[in-house]
């Protein structure tokens, strides 16, 4: 509020509250609106209209901010990501996450581990029963790609999900108010426990085998995980992923 400020004062003063703020001294911003709603009955209904016109403006600006964030997002669609998977350092390891969609009420979690070189490390597919919207659903891979990861004792981890809002939301560190903030929310609860975490964009076309895994889910009756190893079949996609990489 800068009641000390000069400058401000002279704000205060041509504001609708007409009030100098020189005369009230208080240790705290409280006390100052406190000492004003007390006052008298013109600087009450003063008081009532700033606090509504506060909240009105406060609503407003977060709104914009959302807004703006999913313009940005849509923006960078077009240029984000890679077409294909990509190796990392040595000594990391990357999770694709993807989800799919079953019109029975089911979806489907997929994640791959795999190392530096491109060497599977886990598969797991997971199947949930609920009409979650699909930036949920996605959520919810990433997630379940985490906690596989944490049980598997891995420390430095890279996420890479084709989902724009999912990457934007954890690469801003933004939590909004719904399903999906609280889920994001668990996302950085778990990234506490790795020593390092970075979280990347890909295209589609270089997510095939979360999909492929996150479509075999839907016909899952319960979490699988593979070690070093993965699903027969999604040989042939995971195979096409070596030849791109050699």
């Amino acid at each position: 509020m800068m009641l000390d400020c000069k400058e401000a004062s002279v704000v205060w003063a041509l504001s609708p509250l007409r009030t100098d703020t020189r005369v009230r001294k208080c240790s705290s911003a409280k006390d100052w609106f406190r000492d004003l709603f007390n006052h008298d009955e013109k600087d009450r209904n003063g008081v009532g209209a700033f606090v509504a016109w506060a909240n009105k403006a406060t609503q407003q600006y977060w709104e914009f901010v959302h807004a703006n964030e999913i313009l940005n997002v849509n923006h960078a669609s077009e240029g984000i990501g890679g077409d294909f998977w990509v190796p990392l350092q040595s000594g990391f390891l990357k999770i694709n996450v993807d989800a799919a969609v079953d019109p029975d009420g089911f979806r489907g979690l997929g994640i791959v581990i795999r190392n530096h070189d491109g060497s599977v490390y886990r598969t797991a597919c997971k199947r949930l029963e609920g009409d979650f919207e699909v930036d949920v659903t996605e959520a919810l891979a990433a997630r379940f790609g985490l906690e596989v990861a944490h049980d598997g004792g891995t420390n430095r981890i890279i996420l890479e999900t084709d989902n724009l809002k999912l990457f934007s939301h954890i690469s801003k560190k933004h939590v909004e108010r719904s399903s999906f903030g609280r889920i994001v929310a668990d996302i950085f609860s778990l990234t506490c426990s790795f020593e390092s975490f970075n979280c990347l964009h890909v295209r589609r076309s270089g997510n095939k085998v979360a999909h492929a895994l996150a479509k075999l889910s839907l016909s899952c009756s319960s979490d699988q995980v593979w070690f070093e190893g993965y699903p027969s079949e999604i040989g042939t996609i995971v195979n096409s992923d070596f030849r791109i990489l050699n």
